[in-house]
């Protein structure tokens, strides 16, 4: 009869060290500490009473839009997970050429029966230990893959900061388009109780003979058509603030929304000028250049397949047998792998690896083309609407002008009531117009920012990039 209990631990050592970096670290880093040891920083928790704080006081601004746009959009996340997984990548590379250590233990109990003048049974005991250290010496895809995996890295951390600056554009966008429906309505609201309050009047003069059923006749058409624009321009505003509510996360939006950003002054309208700044500053451009430098680095990795690979390794075994007889042995051995032929794989895999380059290359050059002429649409856009603006200005001047001499002449009993708010409504369906040109002026001015890569440096989103 043998009983034997075996036990075996398996041990490895990186080597590096961890230090517990969170995907949400990357997404959001703490600020440095400022003067007197407080931490100027603003967490999720922070932002996110930010935000119902403006709901309560009924209002919105547009830097609080998008700090709570960067606080909750999912896609940021996932782009921050991905910048993760690329740094983790790049330390299980390193650890792959750090010193690999194992152990192995083993403790078996057995009974040995004899039978020599009658039978007995001895018990015995086993320990066996082994421990291994292996080094690799030389391997020559380890530089070139670590290349590779930093510019995935790069390239991951650009795409991140890319989504956060056009998220931020987007979010001002739909903010604008908010604030200019909310206008639209006032002024179609304001339009049709005008109109609705003229309807008496008009009744009354007919019935003493001043009008005639016709006029009448108008004048409720006219206010059926006020009322139906009024009601298109509430859907279009419900539209608008749905949007702007699904891109900040906040529901419901306060009532209002506060216009708190003028025409970007002393935007830069210098085509070449700022075709050289995007070609140096531009997210996607840096990230294109980095795809060609990891294409470079992968087919260097391929290219370093004809090198060889030199591995050291030691290993330590001790036993012992019930106390006595120990055993102790060690072996140094040197490991050598160079593959001499492989069947033209390696050769067909450094011409997929060279045309990768040249691929990336290419696309460079692509995009560069795309990014001039974005710019060139994004100026010429810029300029039309600063004469549009000068133009709806006057509109909106002559309107207001309209608009009270009506009420003089309704005051001297000229014009009758329902004249006057035809014209009160007129004025402000021009300043609306006006308005709506300088806030398209304003998104094309950081339209032309955005094409130039230095979105992330003017206000309000260095502000909202600040405090995010």
């Amino acid at each position: 009869m043998r009983s034997c209990s075996l036990l075996i631990l398996g041990c490895f050592c990186a080597g590096c060290a961890w230090d517990a970096t969170r995907p949400a670290e990357i997404l959001h880093e703490a600020p440095p500490l400022a003067e007197g040891g407080t931490r100027p920083e603003r967490s999720g928790r922070a932002l996110d009473e930010e935000a119902r704080a403006a709901a309560e006081a009924g209002e919105l601004t547009l830097v609080d839009a998008m700090r709570a746009a960067l606080l909750g959009y999912e896609s940021l996340r996932v782009g921050a997970e991905r910048v993760f997984d690329a740094e983790m990548q790049r330390r299980e590379a390193i650890a792959a050429v750090l010193p690999r250590v194992d152990l192995r233990g083993l403790h078996a109990v057995d009974e040995e029966e004899v039978a020599f003048g009658g039978s007995s049974v001895t018990p015995r005991e086993r320990t066996e230990s082994w421990v291994a250290v292996s080094q690799t010496i030389y391997s020559g895809r380890l530089a070139p893959g670590l290349r590779a995996i930093e510019q995935a890295r790069v390239v991951e951390s650009l795409r991140l900061a890319g989504e956060r600056e056009r998220l931020l554009f987007e979010t001002a966008a739909r903010f604008y388009d908010a604030l200019a429906s909310g206008r639209d309505t006032s002024s179609r609201g304001s339009e049709s109780l005008a109109v609705e309050e003229s309807l008496p009047a008009f009744e009354a003069r007919m019935r003493a003979g001043e009008a005639t059923p016709a006029a009448l006749a108008r004048a409720r058409a006219a206010n059926a058509e006020a009322s139906a624009r009024l009601a298109e321009a509430r859907v279009a505003e419900a539209t608008a603030r749905a949007r702007l509510s699904e891109i900040t996360g906040i529901d419901p939006l306060p009532p209002g929304l506060a216009d708190s950003l003028e025409v970007l002054e002393g935007t830069p309208d210098d085509i070449p000028r700022l075709v050289d700044t995007a070609f140096r500053e531009r997210l996607d451009v840096r990230i294109a250049r980095a795809e060609i430098a990891r294409a470079e680095a992968r087919s260097d990795v391929t290219a370093r397949e004809y090198h060889p690979e030199l591995v050291a390794e030691y290993t330590h075994w001790l036993r012992r047998d019930g106390g006595f007889n120990e055993e102790v042995d060690w072996t140094l051995s040197l490991g050598l792998r160079w593959t001499l032929f492989d069947g033209g794989g390696r050769e067909a895999r450094l011409a997929r690896g060279l045309s990768a380059v040249r691929q990336r290359q290419g696309e460079v050059r692509l995009l560069e083309r795309r990014v001039r002429v974005e710019i060139e649409e994004a100026v010429l856009a810029y300029r039309s609407l600063e004469a549009v603006q000068e133009a709806y200005g006057a509109v909106a001047a002559a309107a207001r002008t309209r608009f009270e001499e009506a009420y003089a002449r309704c005051d001297a009993g000229e014009w009758v009531l329902y004249e006057a708010g035809l014209a009160e409504a007129a004025s402000i369906a021009a300043r609306n117009d006006a308005d709506r040109v300088r806030w398209a002026r304003t998104l094309a001015a950081l339209r032309i920012r955005l094409a130039a890569g230095d979105l992330g440096r003017v206000e309000p989103m260095r502000e909202a990039l600040e405090g995010e």
